[in-house]
């Protein structure tokens, strides 16, 4: 097995270089050596589970007068599915038909050009955010560098002129502290039936998935453990998995008010495992949770959000606290501080008040 710069087994047919480079090769069934070189550990798996399968299966001929459609069912079964996590799979299935299958799906793959590619962005970001049409446009790439790959076309068409539409930057929602007091208040007044998840999201800043995943063997002196994560698809299917990153796995100290919304909703039960919140022994489903905010929102007379935005809303109330930005990094589960400083805090009309009346004192 090859190993990288600091001696960790990375897997058969693959090696890191000095220059932090890593080379993917093996040994073909005609006894070849076919060896390419990556920037990213990533690539190089994912190249070499290709290569390996397409020698495996050499004899399965794929017609050059193949459709985009064939050509994607085979190449996201045999080729992306043996090399990716399942999630990864269904997104990238739930992003083909996201644009691509009705625009250009019955096209024959070598008739595909640049602007076809852009026709199908174009469509896409006229109903979904800018995210979405971004992984419209790495599916379609990858897809049809694969083609290129493969011999089934020479050049792919998504070139670098075939670029997502820039939305304007919105700022992003976050409950003031007004509309949070409100919220929690009414959360309480009517006994909410799902008070406790609303409110634990806004003491620990987890992910719709992570509560949705969360089990009472992670809760333990005081603390929270983040191990899993939970992904519902439209056709039902629930898919749980860990985090994605090493730091999405981390454990949160819990704030005594968080610590009090896990005793009463365990009230006088005996339970050590299974699900925190749970429906018939399953995890709730985090559009539940959205559904009944749009109804919370009327109700209050705000604008409406969605579970996410609890996240971005402990996280502003952490900075405005003082909290050091490392150190919310860790709790919010980033890999890069810049994610958190970008995407996550943002300043209130309240902040701004508050730094000016310390220039009036300082006068």
């Amino acid at each position: 097995m090859g190993m990288d710069l600091r001696g960790k087994e990375l897997g058969t047919g693959l090696r890191q270089k000095k220059d932090g480079k890593y080379v993917a090769r093996f040994v073909s069934r005609t006894g070849k050596r076919p060896e390419k070189v990556f920037e990213k550990l990533s690539d190089a798996k994912t190249w070499l589970t290709e290569q390996r399968y397409l020698d495996e299966h050499s004899g399965l001929l794929i017609a050059k007068g193949t459709t985009v459609d064939e050509w994607f069912e085979y190449w996201i079964e045999n080729i992306k599915k043996p090399a990716v996590r399942r999630s990864t799979y269904r997104n990238y299935k739930e992003r083909y038909k996201c644009g691509a299958k009705s625009l250009i799906g019955q096209m024959l793959i070598s008739d595909v050009k640049p602007l076809h590619c852009q026709m199908v962005l174009n469509e896409v970001t006229e109903d979904h955010s800018h995210g979405t049409t971004e992984q419209v446009r790495i599916c379609m790439q990858q897809m049809f560098t694969s083609a290129v790959d493969n011999g089934l076309i020479a050049s792919s068409p998504v070139t670098r002129t075939v670029k997502v539409k820039r939305h304007e930057k919105q700022e992003r929602r976050v409950l003031t502290v007004d509309e949070q007091n409100s919220f929690v208040e009414y959360l309480k007044s009517t006994n909410h039936r799902y008070a406790d998840q609303y409110n634990l999201c806004l003491e620990t800043g987890i992910r719709a998935g992570e509560l949705a995943g969360l089990e009472w063997q992670d809760i333990k002196d005081g603390k929270l453990t983040v191990g899993r994560t939970v992904q519902f698809f439209p056709d039902g299917e629930i898919y749980i998995s860990e985090p994605k990153t090493k730091a999405g796995r981390r454990t949160i100290p819990l704030t005594k008010k968080a610590q009090e919304i896990l005793k009463s909703y365990k009230g006088g039960k005996i339970v050590n495992i299974g699900y925190v919140f749970a429906s018939h022994g399953k995890p709730v489903c985090y559009s539940n949770y959205n559904r009944a905010l749009k109804k919370i929102c009327r109700d209050l007379g705000i604008e409406p959000f969605t579970m996410h935005i609890l996240r971005h809303t402990f996280a502003t109330r952490c900075i405005e606290a003082g909290m050091n930005p490392k150190t919310l990094q860790y709790i919010l589960g980033h890999s890069r501080i810049e994610m958190t400083m970008d995407l996550y805090v943002h300043v209130t009309d309240d902040t701004v008040a508050r730094e000016m009346e310390k220039l009036e004192v300082a006068k």
